[in-house]
């Protein structure tokens, strides 16, 4: 009987989770309301797959994900490219989490939606920030240190090349391409539908001697098209250190923000590495705000 309610209660589009079967709901209920956990006002922007009791995911479908991970989406659906404003009420929000997403939108629409966070959080929520951290990335690339991108020996990288779309084997490609394609990939010489204007090693390199570092990435990135950015929205075409995320969050109206570690935020609930710093820690940068 109990396996029939299920099956139509799916069927309406709702589900019956069972709260403290292995998840740390405990937790949640000692330090947020009732209300918060329960209507799980803590938000993953750009999700996924993600799923925990408390949290709401925010994320938008696309061919792409649906076809190599096919994920379902549960939450709110949301394009992050259409500054529209969250269906979330202001002054809500007890936490907002964003992994690994800033890199595949633009720097208006990463304004945007840190403008929008920091709206709907509550006064003392927190936001926690983790991307990959571009000061590393130039650094290793300075030094050719081809170790670092490790993905350049992934066989997904290097067999079946329209999947990714690549034109050759990463593992073949110089340091340079390789860099290029981590921050503004469609950039690079190394994939397929390329935007307009690609940067050769030689390019690269003249940028690099003439003008300030983070001038030549903002160059980098103004050939990275939105619109060819939403049909291959695995792709990046940002980049960010702590020095640009802390004025974006600045921006926003967070006056308290600060550098974290992996796994170290100073939420408590943050540091369950079951569910949060999960991906790409050896590269990747943590920024917090608290409103």
């Amino acid at each position: 009987m109990k396996g029939v309610v299920r099956d139509w209660i799916k069927k309406i589009g709702f589900d019956i989770v069972r709260l403290n079967s292995g998840f740390d709901v405990d937790l949640y209920r000692a330090h947020y309301s009732l209300d918060s956990v329960e209507n799980r006002r803590f938000y993953n922007i750009g999700a996924g797959a993600f799923f925990h009791p408390c949290w709401t995911n925010i994320d938008n479908r696309s061919d792409w994900y649906d076809h190599m991970y096919g994920v379902d989406l549960k939450g709110i659906e949301y394009d992050l490219f259409s500054h529209k404003e969250l269906p979330i009420e202001g002054n809500s929000a007890e936490l907002i989490y964003l992994s690994h997403i800033l890199e595949h939108i633009d720097n208006d629409s990463a304004q945007y939606i840190l403008n929008e966070s920091y709206r709907t959080l509550k006064p003392g929520g927190t936001i926690r920030i983790v991307a990959p951290d571009i000061d590393r990335e130039f650094k290793a690339w300075k030094e050719n240190d081809r170790g670092f991108f490790f993905w350049i020996n992934d066989p997904s990288n290097n067999e079946n090349l329209d999947l990714k779309m690549l034109k050759s084997p990463m593992k073949d490609a110089s340091t340079t391409q390789v860099f290029i394609e981590e921050f503004a990939t469609h950039a690079s010489e190394l994939v397929q539908d390329a935007a307009s204007h690609v940067i050769s090693d030689e390019e690269f390199l003249k940028l690099v001697n003439e003008k300030p570092y983070e001038e030549v990435l903002d160059y980098c990135i103004s050939f990275c098209p939105v619109e060819l950015q939403k049909k291959y929205p695995f792709r990046h075409m940002n980049w960010f250190n702590e020095n640009k995320l802390t004025m974006m969050l600045n921006k926003a109206g967070f006056n308290n923000v600060y550098s974290s570690r992996y796994r170290q935020s100073a939420v408590e609930v943050l540091r369950n590495h079951r569910y949060f710093d999960t991906t790409l820690p050896m590269l990747s940068l943590y920024i917090e705000g608290v409103k």
